[in-house]
């Protein structure tokens, strides 16, 4: 019981999310009464939206989102909300709250005199970003970028920061030209930021040097302000009276390592989260935090000691079976548990755990418990040991029919199992939903950052991610707006642990030994895994880093591709996932940097959102040398698909929560792929993309698949071209659709949006057995819903890319799952497969299954069935164990 206490006591953590809001708002309020210097209230509103997303700023209703949205006729549906950075819009039938006030906040900005143009041509449209500078200490860079009369350099200035956004104009110059844009002011790195804001202020001021204090307090820059008021302290005896304000933004800094220990513990990077625990300061933190560290050190310490005594437990119970035979038997299963329990597999040894001590068992029955629960999972454990040791047979021979290339052998391993007592889809199910990926590739170990240097972990030398460029462009430099922001929490907190004056500075708690239940293996070589097109992973030298090949298209070239995995991978923890798409002038190591962030040598880790999220990142190399446009072939969907279905039967990716991306050209691409297979994302996120073809005919499978686009209201009048298909999305109820414009900013790839990105996807869940639902179809390919699969179509639906724009009529799916325990199919397809699973229909019942007037009876699941849809889809998660076909 003592190991399952502790891991109610963890999940029970993650509902105690510590709010600082007072706690801010007292320290500005004491800063403000002290410092002599006002500043000014901003009022705001906010709305959460009925996916659970929350928005906050100025709001306002439209009709339209195009041209001149504010005269558009009809209903207003559209709900825009103004956060003075970006323009946000949603549907109206998407809110599940309405706009409430939220209360005024202090601001502290400065105005950063600049010789802003008045006069000269006005930037309508931000061409292909050549390069960045870097912003110098004066708030100045120059901003290079293509058009119609060549490359064109514009000399920027900031002119305004505020908290969350800093305005940039174009300087006055030879050639002037007016032009404003915003940047989040996270993007901006801190050297730079202080320097900016030192030129502007008077430093022998108190006022002035109490202004930046509570900036950095609005920026949840907490340990910049911890620096700043420290100093301050020290150059002004006067105003010692605000060294409690200092010991209040030490228990703020505390809390913020307590929301970023509990994210990486949620990530499923439990090692990490102990070494963070196990270095905690202790000075000026209240004791109410410290009990709280002790409690969760107290808690993976539980854990810990009951994996020990678990393992202690098997070898007793092994022990003591009698039957040399039987004990050789089971002698290698237990040493396979043992070897594999870890914090995250713990749960599955419940119900031996629960029992152990249970005299009216007999060993036999004790080690049945304990195998049936490692390989069906917590709460599934079987006291029957011919039934669990039937199990592991089945387990093993369901390896070998994924693995096996050849159908004479898998029929033999179909036959073997009808004959054993574990071999039915009940057993399968729950047998493949826990195992290792079928093509374990064995990847190298993933070496974790220095546990003894939490200021790595927090990153405030994180390098800057060079990131995807526009279509046309080159790579954009490390300089903002392109910065890679140092990890942070979900309330802004961009990489505030700093050197000096820093939180970890303060003495640490007493260190305390904290194993883990397996000890880390040293790296491995990557073993050459069992693929129907063999192909091993190709270590890169980074952690985790691997560029992989599967087989496309007939006569189309392998795929290749690249995964990223999180830190602390277990081929035992299912992990969320990207697939994201580069554009024409990138590459997909680049998609990964912008993810996971660029890889750091001297600590062996990436910085990025993925890396702190846990989130596994797949960059496909999609397309063609030299192509410039999205083409809407079959070859490009397969290199986005086959990549995820490869890589889903090689590493533990939930199939549940993949999401798919993309920059510019991989935006489109992404736009359209999502549009034409929706049962496979949680969500689509493309970004800078554009509607083009098949988009505009697909527009109502977007209700069954979430859509985050991200625009700059300067790239080409973007608004207005994808106006006719995002008001569809926006003003019809049951689509959940959210469309983000950074105001004057142009094609680029907008580093400034991944953390609210994050915030959105890890609010979606794919719903893989809709009961209802109607799509759309106009190529071969896009075949499959759920679990219908049609092929066949109606040659007057068929349009292929190179005969657009061709007229047709897509041809539509409609399916309904019936109360009746029946599927009911109408489509204008020919050819028609419905896939079964227990989460559609009860098999123990009648089955009936209707395409398009002609009923399908005596439906029942199958071995064969259900091996070859988990062997071809490679989801897991959600095998189907028997179909109907006309």
């Amino acid at each position: 019981m003592g190991h399952l206490w502790g891991v109610h006591r963890m999940r029970g953590w993650a509902n105690k999310a510590v709010w600082i809001g007072p706690l801010r708002a007292g320290i500005i309020v004491a800063l403000i009464g002290l410092g002599g210097l006002g500043t000014s209230g901003l009022a705001a509103e906010t709305i959460t939206l009925k996916n659970g997303m929350v928005i906050e700023g100025s709001f306002d209703k439209l009709s339209v989102i195009g041209a001149n949205p504010l005269g558009g006729n009809g209903p207003k549906q559209i709900l825009l909300c103004d956060d003075q950075l970006r323009r946000i819009f949603v549907g109206t039938n998407q809110v599940a709250t309405a706009p409430a006030p939220k209360p005024a906040t202090t601001i502290d900005k400065f105005n950063i005199p600049q010789r802003v143009a008045v006069a000269g041509r006005h930037v309508g449209s931000v061409g292909p970003i050549v390069r960045v500078t870097p912003f110098d200490e004066w708030g100045r860079r120059i901003f290079s970028m293509n058009s119609t009369e060549g490359i064109i350099d514009i000399v920027q200035g900031i002119t305004e920061i505020t908290p969350t956004w800093t305005k940039v104009e174009a300087i006055q110059g030879a050639d002037s030209y007016i032009w404003t844009m915003k940047i989040a002011t996270s993007s901006i790195p801190r050297e730079t930021l202080n320097k900016i804001l030192y030129h502007h202020i008077k430093p022998d001021k108190s006022e002035d040097r109490l202004k930046v204090v509570r900036f950095y307090v609005q920026s949840e820059r907490v340990q910049d302000a911890r620096a700043e008021i420290a100093q301050a302290i020290a150059d002004f005896p006067d105003l010692a009276a605000l060294r409690p304000v200092a010991d209040s933004l030490t228990q703020m800094a505390a809390n913020r390592l307590i929301k970023e220990i509990e994210l990486r513990r949620d990530a499923g990077q439990p090692a990490l989260a102990i070494a963070m625990l196990d270095r905690f300061p202790g000075d000026g933190v209240a004791g109410e935090t410290l009990l709280k560290v002790r409690d969760m050190l107290a808690d993976f310490r539980a854990q810990e000691q009951s994996g020990q005594e678990l393992m202690q437990a098997l070898d007793a119970q092994l022990a003591l079976v009698k039957d040399d035979k039987a004990r050789a038997e089971l002698t290698p299963i237990i040493t396979e548990i043992k070897s594999n329990l870890t914090y995250h597999t713990i749960d599955r040894l419940a119900d031996f755990s629960r029992l152990g001590g249970d005299a009216a068992l007999s060993p036999e029955q004790k080690l049945s418990l304990a195998i049936s629960g490692w390989l069906l999972g917590s709460g599934a454990g079987l006291d029957n040991l011919a039934v669990s040791k039937s199990l592991v047979e089945v387990r093993d021979l369901v390896r070998q029919y994924l693995l096996s290339k050849r159908k004479p052998e898998r029929d033999a391993i179909l036959t073997k199992l009808s004959s054993l007592e574990g071999g039915t889809p009940a057993y399968l199910a729950k047998l493949i939903a826990h195992m290792k990926p079928p093509l374990d590739a064995t990847p190298a170990a993933f070496v974790p950052v220095d546990p003894g240097d939490l200021e790595a972990v927090l990153g405030p030398k994180a390098p800057a991610a060079a990131g995807p460029a526009p279509a046309g462009g080159a790579a954009v430099p490390a300089a903002p707006p392109a910065a890679d922001p140092k990890p942070c929490d979900d309330e802004g907190d961009k990489g505030d642990a700093d050197k000096k004056g820093g939180l970890l500075d303060a003495p640490a708690l007493p260190k305390l030994p904290v194993p883990g239940i397996k000890k880390p293996a040293d790296p491995v070589p990557v073993a050459v895994a069992v693929d129907p097109k063999p192909a091993a992973p190709i270590s890169t030298g980074i952690p985790g880093f691997f560029e992989l090949t599967t087989t496309g298209l007939p006569e189309e070239p392998e795929i290749k591709y690249c995964v990223q995995l999180p830190p602390e991978y277990s081929p035992y923890r299912r992990y969320p996932c990207v697939v994201t798409l580069c554009g024409s002038a990138t590459t997909p190591q680049q998609q990964i940097d912008w993810w996971a962030g660029q890889f750091n040598p001297e600590p062996k880790a990436r910085y990025g959102q993925a890396t702190r999220h846990g989130y596994i990142v797949i960059a496909p190399k999609w397309n063609r040398e030299h192509q410039r446009k999205y083409e809407y072939t079959a070859r490009e969907h397969a290199a986005a698909l086959y990549s995820l279905r490869d890589a889903s039967k090689r590493f533990a990716i939930d199939t549940d929560r993949v999401f798919l991306s993309g920059h510019s050209m991989g935006g489109d691409a992404a736009w359209d792929i999502g549009l034409a297979h929706p049962d496979v994302w949680a969500g689509v996120i493309p970004i800078v993309a554009t509607a083009d073809k098949y988009v505009t005919r697909y527009w109502e499978n977007a209700a069954y698949c979430s859509f985050y686009f991200v625009c700059g209201e300067k790239d080409s009048n973007k608004l207005a071209l994808n106006s006719v298909d995002w008001d569809r999305y926006l003003r019809h109820t049951g689509y959940d659709t959210m469309i983000v414009q950074y105001q004057g900013r142009g094609h680029e790839h907008f580093h400034d949006e991944v953390q609210e990105i994050f915030k959105w996807m890890n609010l979606h869940v794919r719903n893989f057995f809709p009961r209802e639902y109607t799509t759309y179809t106009m190529r071969p390919w896009d075949s499959f819903f759920w679990f219908a699969d049609v092929s066949k179509l109606p040659p007057a639906s068929i349009v292929l890319p190179a005969e657009w724009p061709k007229t047709a009529t897509p041809c539509k799916v409609d399916v309904q799952v019936l109360t009746s325990n029946a599927v009911r199919v109408t489509t204008g397809a020919d050819k028609v497969t419905v896939w079964l699973a227990p989460e559609i229909v009860n098999f123990e019942s009648k089955v009936t299954v209707t395409i398009n007037g002609r009923r399908q009876l005596n439906i029942t699941p199958s071995n064969q069935v259900l091996l070859e849809d988990v062997r071809t889809r490679g989801d897991r998660q959600h095998p189907f164990w028997a179909k109907a076909e006309n």
